[in-house]
């Protein structure tokens, strides 16, 4: 039998990244994303805290400051 958690072994662990107000609209991949982590591009709305994260891969995206 198989073991339940296998998948989320070998899958990285979600990313901060860290952005400023220059790199909006945010949207998920970007160029610079690891190869694990293509998926279709996204646009993310930041809530009310400057913060979002990518429903596909779990990249945390945050405004510095």
């Amino acid at each position: 039998m198989a073991d339940s958690n296998s998948a989320t072994k070998q899958r990285p662990a979600s990313q901060l990244v860290e952005i400023t107000e220059q790199d909006l609209p945010i949207y998920c991949p970007s160029e610079k994303s690891a190869l694990w982590a293509e998926h279709p591009r996204v646009y993310l709305r930041l809530d009310d805290e400057n913060h979002v994260i990518c429903p596909y891969c779990n990249t945390e995206y945050r405004v510095k400051g």
